[in-house]
């Protein structure tokens, strides 16, 4: 199995250096750990290369007290100048690689000694700090057993050539504030949609993506199961502020705050069937646990604000940007449609994005104004007022940004005859080729309503009856507890 270890990721950069041998290669890996020197057999080098030995127990007392941020520095003069440019992007994307392939590891884990560099984030993020990120896994790396590798043969690093533009590299180390909380519970988001990896990717002049996530299968169906627990679990923090949801705490009532804003929802628009909120729902939890973006203001919280001036956005969320002094954040307006045909969601989806753009300067002028009410506590207050509203005029205000979630239907014809496990495989061969499919007739919308300017976050999820199945999730998920509440009167 693929893992990241000194000997992996030595691979790596050895297939990526320029102009170098291995010795001075691990001297610039190495070295820096060890203020007065260190003393190496050039075998012993060949030797942690091949995961024959494990690193020296003084190399992990050496990363336990280094510091990481000066280790980035260091990089940055050394190892960064010595690795080919052109090669950066494949060295990231082979470190994502390897962590993905390690199934067994928490997304939790810690890869070096910045509690921001997790795998989870690592996996999911596209812009990095590529000293930044060089310095935390080679921290991590000292520090755990080095194995052999056969997997990360020398043409592994090229194999990612034609993904290079997944990832974005800044020059300025990763110093995210997380001053704005998530809300999500991202373990259940885990435990609950698996991303289908594809090949495709959407090219616009700043960074943009597109992923395609399924719910797992029992039999030839999606489970809803998992879906059900991760709706019901999260319905408390789409709806209610983090303040708001605060005060339950206090008062310990967390129990019934599913119930309350379950209630919320019917009460603000009982017009509005439960799987209108759906799509909203599911934008929310993918910008906040596969794009790391944390709510300003859900779907629901943004119909509830007052003044005359009504948002056409399906949330807003910020991307916190990875360059601390360009501080250069995302306002990301959110889009959501389910259709049951993927190109038509995808019209629907475009019509609200021209939509916000067309009044994109009230959009955030209704953000602006209302981060002060009691929404947030006072430290959140001042960290969106200096993100959102900078006093210096030397500092940009954020960009904006689209998050766009989409649900279709995806066919199953002929799959009848399939036993489950080839059916399984059929039909996320399907899921690849409808995602490819979709990405041309993305771009020419891009550049047809001249979008380019702006990023775009697409997610999409598959379904079997698209526009059925929204309803029968959030039924099965939140529309007993409705029952319950009112017949009961909780």
């Amino acid at each position: 199995m693929k893992k990241l270890c000194f000997s992996s990721y030595f691979k790596i950069l050895s297939q990526s250096k320029i102009k170098i041998n291995d010795e001075v290669l691990f001297d610039l890996v190495v070295g820096p750990f060890f203020k007065y020197g260190y003393r190496i057999d050039k075998g012993d080098i060949s030797r942690y290369k091949n995961g024959t030995i494990d690193l020296p127990s003084s190399y992990s007392v050496g990363a336990s007290k280094q510091n990481v941020d000066d280790l980035s520095r260091i990089y940055i003069d050394g190892l960064e100048k010595n690795i080919s440019p052109t090669s950066k992007a494949n060295v990231v994307l082979a470190i994502k690689d390897l962590l993905y392939s390690e199934s067994s590891l928490p997304d939790s884990t810690i890869i070096g000694d910045n509690k921001y560099y997790t795998k989870h984030s690592i996996i999911n993020n596209t812009t990095f700090s590529f000293s930044d990120l060089l310095a935390n896994v080679t921290i991590y790396c000292m520090k755990i057993p080095n194995i052999n590798t056969p997997e990360i043969d020398s043409s592994y690093v090229a194999t990612f050539d034609s993904k290079r533009n997944e990832v974005y590299l800044s020059d300025k180390p990763l110093k995210i504030d997380t001053a704005l909380s998530f809300t999500a519970r991202n373990e259940l988001f885990d435990n609950t949609f698996t991303e289908i990896k594809h090949t495709g990717k959407i090219f616009t002049p700043n960074p943009s993506m597109i992923k395609i996530y399924a719910l797992r299968f029992i039999n030839k169906e999606f489970s809803f199961s998992d879906i059900n627990s991760f709706i019901l679990k999260n319905i408390g923090r789409y709806v209610f502020s983090r303040a708001k949801r605060n005060d339950y705490t206090v008062k310990g009532d967390d129990e019934i705050l599913g119930i309350e804003a379950i209630n919320e929802l019917k009460r603000a628009n009982p017009s509005l069937s439960l799987g209108d909120h759906f799509s909203e729902i599911m934008l929310y939890s993918f910008l906040e646990c596969s794009l790391n973006a944390p709510k300003i203001f859900s779907k629901f919280e943004l119909d509830k604000l007052s003044g005359t001036f009504n948002s056409s956005s399906s949330g807003v969320h910020l991307l916190v940007s990875n360059d601390i002094k360009l501080k250069n954040h995302q306002l990301a307006f959110g889009a959501s449609h389910i259709q049951n045909n993927l190109n038509i969601a995808v019209d629907n989806a475009f019509n609200q994005i021209i939509e916000i753009s067309k009044n994109i300067n009230s959009e955030i002028s209704l953000v602006e104004t209302n981060i002060f009410d009691n929404t947030f506590d006072e430290h959140t207050t001042m960290f969106l007022k200096d993100t959102i509203l900078p006093k210096k005029t030397t500092t940009p205000k954020p960009d904006t940004s689209f998050g766009v979630f989409l649900g279709y239907s995806i066919s199953l014809t002929g799959t009848d005859d399939m036993d489950n496990i080839e059916f399984r495989d059929e039909v996320n061969s399907r899921m690849e080729i409808d995602i490819l499919s979709a990405i041309p007739y993305i771009q020419n919308k891009i550049s047809v309503l001249g979008l380019t300017s702006y990023s775009f976050y697409f997610y999409v999820l598959p379904l079997i009856d698209a526009e059925n199945d929204k309803q029968a999730i959030m039924s099965s998920s939140i529309g007993g507890v409705i029952w319950l509440d009112q017949e009961n009167k909780l």
